[in-house]
Order: C-alpha cells, then sequence, then structure tokens
C-alpha cells in the first residue's frame, strides 16, 4: 500500500478508498496507512467484488469492527 500511495501522492488526492480488503491477508498495513497524518482521510472501504453494493462508509467505528473481524492486530 506504501508503494500505491507513494505512486498517487503526487496527484494530491483528498480521500482515500481501500478496496479488495477480502483479498487481504493482513489489515495491518490499510491500518498504518489510514493512521499516517500523511495521507488524506479515508473515506470508502470495500470488501467484496460488487461496486458499489459492496463500498461502506470508512466511518471510525465501521473501520475498527472491520480490522477487529479480520483477526489482524499485528
Amino acid at each position: 500500500l506504501r508503494t500505491e500511495w507513494a505512486r498517487h501522492a503526487p496527484l494530491a488526492p483528498d480521500a482515500l478508498i481501500l478496496t479488495k480488503l477480502d483479498e487481504c491477508a493482513s489489515w495491518s498495513a490499510a491500518a498504518n496507512l489510514v493512521l499516517d497524518t500523511d495521507v488524506p482521510p479515508l473515506h470508502w472501504m470495500a470488501a467484496g467484488q460488487r461496486v458499489p453494493e459492496d463500498l461502506d462508509p470508512a466511518e471510525p467505528d465501521r473501520f475498527s469492527e472491520a480490522l477487529l473481524r479480520a483477526g489482524d492486530l499485528s
């Protein structure tokens, strides 16, 4: 994710969308990226193949719950 962020940062995005979270073995990289102060806020997240049905607003409680459900706190 850091590599992708570095590639897109010059475009100065004002929000993040994290997708394919259902395919991640670890959510640690996503959590660390979201918590980094140099990146814009997370607005949407998706953990499924159906767009737009699987897009969810990235509210802090939703992201926290999803992170805990993934069982990845490393």
